[in-house]
């Protein structure tokens, strides 16, 4: 098989040469990328070759790591980036606040979502 070719196993459609380029392009190996994604490498090659699927927070700690979109990281490796999963999150770094600052994500409320929950927006509105 081809390297450029996309690989079709197990219904899952996995585009190895894209991610090969993007390992290229960040100058990482599998190998590399596989203990920054804390796997195996050999579960690394299996995702590649299309025996195992990519998890959603593997794609995200992949995309981190390759400076990508997640959404190119999920379209190649054969996922459907317009149908989203029951029960879907992305936990967040950042937020932005009521002066339309972007800062650290917290977990307890903003004070702009407090007033609107009281009926008023961080305009008084």
């Amino acid at each position: 098989m081809q390297q450029n070719e996309t690989i079709m196993s197990n219904d899952i459609k996995m585009n190895k040469s894209w991610f090969m380029s993007a390992f290229k392009d960040r100058g990482t190996s599998l190998r590399q990328t596989a203990k920054h994604l804390d796997i195996d490498p050999s579960a690394m090659s299996r995702i590649l070759s299309g025996q195992r699927k990519l998890q959603m927070n593997e794609a995200q700690a992949l995309a981190r790591f390759l400076n990508i979109p997640v959404a190119d990281v999920l379209a190649n490796a054969g996922m459907d980036i317009n149908q989203v999963p029951e029960n879907f999150s992305i936990p967040l770094s950042k937020q932005i606040d009521g002066t339309g600052l972007i800062t650290d994500h917290k977990k307890s409320r903003s004070p702009a979502l407090s007033h609107h929950r009281q009926g008023q927006n961080q305009f008084g509105l």
